[in-house]
């Protein structure tokens, strides 16, 4: 199927709407995920299994000096020379404490086919083994301004990680893992620890990317609508077949449990003449063992909010009753291959440990022996999906329908570009399948707003409800003169609706009461409507809440109307239908 790599596994996954192919290179054993769907926004990421056995920052340091110029691209600075030149929408380079990854995404074809080859390049053919002047910039050397002056030591990463050991947030963080996992990988500090770097040795750091930066060590990911057979002809010609497999021997360790819990003391540095007064950081975290992948990432933020997070939550609760901290927030292992949960409050004494134990304890006890209510669990399941679609708090606009030209889905779109010239901090999250889509799509790529809209595609009733549950404002712009039923749903769940008025709909909604009509002569006046709503929250919620009220009060029989509609047509097509 794949020239030079032999096929692992192949199924499409409804979730991600992809065709999903596991393969792995026949020559040097490297593994390869694609996913191929119509995204026009690609993705490519390169990652490897790095393992620290100190906390010199050996990874972090090389993850820093592969982008400063390899084989191909011999500029000084060939990752900052991209981000003023590139049209990419994602570009970036990560160090977690068992592995390193290269990410990248563009839309533009050529653009992402060059980002493609800059990344390999870097992470295989590095400059910084053959000029060490890369090594002591981003990791560390001596510097001496003035002969009377004290040696420095000084360094990009040096720098960094002393910025970050200057949080005591951070510094808590490094502590809970080496303390949990001190038999294995995760008791080392990856990004390196201050007082530690400068043990690293330039034959070490060479020594370390010869062995790990290796295509055997190597995950490549490929992602969106890009010719996938030319890509992988690309991987095998330029880069992967100028290797032989080599067996790796990545040590990550097996944390054994602690016959009994671990009391762990330590400090951090404050400044000359700060009071060091109710500054004492109490954090109790217990590891459950190796992670279950995605259904205990799930679990552990579900109890994250509801026990710590979210307003009136169980433990913030009770620890802020006590009067022992100023603030509680949450703390887990999440970048490391085990669950955990763990609570820790800020501003408080070292006296109140026991105290703190106490309510902690008892608390969990609590819930244990009575449960979760209900409407919390939902209500976190709303506010997971919320920060999935709108990472940067944006507000959310949400349409629901068929994807055919008499929803007027297009005229939505076509009105997004003036709304983010008024504010930018908008989604629009469209549900709904249909022949209209790659129409739709190609619109938003005209108007370069791509980056502002979502297609969800067809999605379950449950599903939908999900979406408006967290959405801002509801808009539905059908042509024709029928009651739309997702009106009902967005009304039902407390959603602000702004309609076109046709039909049925002005016996529902009362302009400016319970919604937004808008006449076909101002269509014009859309985005400025939506805004308005957006920017006046007190309103929004208003007409929101005057909306519900419509439907739960003077109209409760459309409720079971849509109801019964929707669960009749589920029934005939065997439970399998959406929007």
């Amino acid at each position: 199927m794949y020239k030079g790599y032999k096929l692992i596994q192949e199924k499409y996954i409804k979730d991600v709407n992809s065709d999903c192919i596991l393969l792995e290179h026949e020559k040097t054993g490297a593994r390869v995920f694609l996913m191929k769907n119509d995204d026009d926004n690609k993705t490519f990421s390169i990652g490897f299994k790095t393992i620290p056995t100190d906390n010199t920052g050996i990874c972090h340091i090389i993850e820093h000096c592969v982008l400063s110029g390899s084989r191909k691209f011999q500029t000084k600075e060939p990752f900052m020379d991209i981000v003023k030149i590139s049209t990419a929408t994602f570009l970036n380079a990560m160090t977690f404490p068992d592995k390193t990854v290269y990410p990248v995404s563009s839309r533009n074809e050529k653009d992402f086919k060059n980002l493609m080859d800059v990344y390999m390049d870097a992470v295989f053919y590095p400059a910084m083994k053959s000029d060490r002047r890369i090594f002591m910039q981003e990791g560390w050397h001596y510097e001496l301004e003035n002969e009377e002056d004290e040696l420095n030591i000084k360094g990009v990463v040096y720098n960094e990680m002393k910025g970050a050991y200057s949080v005591p947030e951070t510094t808590l963080y490094y502590r809970v893992n080496n303390a949990l996992c001190s038999d294995t990988v995760y008791a080392k500090e990856s990004g390196g620890e201050p007082y530690e770097i400068p043990n690293l040795t330039y034959e070490d750091f060479c020594e370390f990317h010869s062995k790990y930066y290796h295509p055997s060590n190597s995950y490549i990911y490929l992602s969106g609508d890009c010719d996938m057979e030319e890509r992988l002809e690309f991987l095998d010609r330029e880069y992967l077949s100028n290797f032989e497999k080599e067996e790796l021997d990545n040590f990550e360790g097996n944390q054994k449990p602690f016959e009994k819990p671990k009391n762990v003391f330590d400090e951090y540095s404050v400044s000359k003449d700060e009071d060091t007064k109710n500054k004492t950081f109490l954090a109790y975290v217990s590891c459950f063992g190796e992670s279950d992948g995605l259904k205990d990432g799930i679990i552990s933020r579900l109890l994250n909010e509801v026990l710590i997070e979210m307003q009136g939550a169980y433990l913030k609760e009770a620890l802020l009753k006590e009067n022992i901290c100023e603030d509680v927030s949450s703390i887990s292992m999440e970048s490391t291959k085990f669950s955990s949960f763990g609570v820790y409050v800020i501003n408080s004494e070292r006296e109140n440990l026991d105290k703190f134990k106490e309510v902690v304890e008892k608390t969990l006890a609590d819930v244990i022996k009575n449960g979760i209510e209900k409407e919390w669990a939902q209500s976190v399941v709303n506010i997971d999906l919320k920060r999935q679609i709108a990472s940067n708090n944006e507000k959310i606009l949400l349409s629901v329908s068929r994807l055919s030209n008499s929803k007027g889905i297009d005229f939505i779109i076509k009105a997004l570009p003036q709304l983010v010239n008024l504010n930018k901090n908008v989604k629009l999250v469209i549900v709904g399948g249909g022949n209209e889509e790659r129409y739709l799509k190609k619109i938003c790529q005209d108007l370069e707003i791509s980056e502002y809209v979502i297609f969800t595609g067809a999605l379950l009733r449950d599903e939908i409800r999900e979406y408006m549950n967290i959405a801002d404002v509801f808009i539905s712009m059908n042509l024709l003169s029928s009651m739309s039923n997702p009106v009902f749903e967005a009304m039902i769940c407390g959603t602000a609706v702004v309609a076109l008025n046709r039909g049925t709909t002005s016996e529902l909604i009362k302009n400016g009461e319970n919604g937004i009509l808008i006449e076909d002569d101002r269509l014009g006046e859309l985005p400025q409507i939506i805004n308005n709503l957006l920017e006046n929250n007190e309103e929004r919620k208003r007409i929101a809440k005057n909306g519900q009220r419509t439907i739960l009060e003077q109209w409760p029989s459309w409720e079971e109307r849509v109801r019964d509609e929707v669960d009749l047509v589920e029934k005939l097509a065997g439970n399998k239908v959406g929007v």
